[in-house]
């Protein structure tokens, strides 16, 4: 009886093997039927046969980590029934029936150019040093250009480069911890692939930020403001977490998105319960929600000197029928 053992690499890449009577060695060694690149594993691991009644016989071959059995680590012999799975250093074995059913094919239709792009985690430009320090240096210089228009007095060039260089400590920092936990999980750092994800989500959220200010200041009274800026943040801090998974765990490409959407909208959430906790008092003092912009006084949109009577007017009696409960 044949039986196919399909092996769970850390890095999410599946492939399958056919164990049909023979033996199988597995290890990183090359010389191994089952060559698996993992660090945890020894260079021979592990022995794959089957019995007579199916049943797959593995065997540890003195390995440092042995093999895993659900909760059980193992150093000696095991039989794995179909359907079984070990785990042998970080990469999982599952053992299959070949005659099992599979789900019936899907129609091909043809694909929209967006969908044929490869994957975040399997992009070839996502590791690229070129592309990393690129977006980088180009959100460094965003970051820079920003403050520098933000600020109303008058900046020296050394406090604008202090603030691109804290803007840069902190994407690298960020970027960095995630490349531990790539390590950790994936057994590699991908340190310029998380670079790259880091800085292009910054250069999104200078990119919002600048164009929320010209909506504020051409709408300052727009409630769908508020709206379209939630929605901005909740699909900045998405993709940063998609793209980070991508790179840090073997987790389906589903699942990312869902577990990234899921910690996008808790986030979202508790910022805008702080945010309700907030003491908001009374004030006399008006608040402006944006700065003046180098724009042609015809193209802001302003109200007649009757429109803004009329409204003072409509105002002061609401006052008054206020005052007088």
């Amino acid at each position: 009886m044949a039986l196919i053992i399909e092996i769970l690499h850390p890095d999410g890449a599946r492939s399958r093997h056919a164990l049909n009577g023979n033996v199988l060695t597995v290890g990183r060694a090359l010389g191994n039927d089952v060559v698996l690149d993992d660090p945890y594993v020894d260079a021979s691991h592990a022995r794959l046969s089957l019995d007579d009644s199916g049943a797959v016989l593995a065997e540890d071959l003195g390995s440092v980590n042995g093999l895993v059995s659900g909760e059980e680590r193992i150093f000696g012999r095991i039989v794995v029934r179909p359907g079984g799975v070990l785990r042998v250093g970080r990469t999982t074995l599952r053992f299959r029936d070949p005659n099992e059913s599979v789900p019936p094919a899907l129609l091909d239709r043809p694909m929209p150019a967006v969908a044929m792009i490869a994957p975040i985690g399997k992009a070839r430009w996502l590791g690229s040093t070129p592309a990393a320090l690129g977006m980088a240096l180009l959100a460094l210089v965003a970051f820079g250009v920003s403050a520098w228009l933000r600020s109303s007095g008058r900046s020296s060039a050394s406090s604008i480069v202090s603030a691109s260089l804290g803007f840069a400590t902190v994407v690298t920092i960020w970027a960095g911890l995630w490349s531990l936990a790539s390590r950790i999980i994936v057994h590699q750092f991908r340190f310029l692939g998380h670079l790259l994800v880091a800085a292009a989500v910054a250069l999104g959220g200078l990119a919002w930020g600048v164009s929320n200010d010209w909506l504020e200041f051409f709408f300052p009274d727009a409630s769908f403001i508020e709206v379209f800026g939630t929605l901005a943040l909740l699909a900045l801090v998405g993709v940063l977490l998609a793209g980070h998974l991508a790179l840090a765990s073997v987790m389906p490409r589903r699942r990312q998105w869902k577990v990234a959407a899921i910690v996008a909208v808790t986030v979202i959430a508790i910022g805008m319960l702080s945010s309700l906790s907030k003491d908001d008092s009374f004030s006399d003092v008006p608040k402006y929600p944006a700065s003046l912009k180098p724009i042609a006084a015809s193209l802001v949109p302003t109200q007649s000197i009757d429109q803004f009577e009329n409204g003072s007017k409509q105002l002061k009696d609401e006052v008054d029928q206020l005052a007088k409960k």
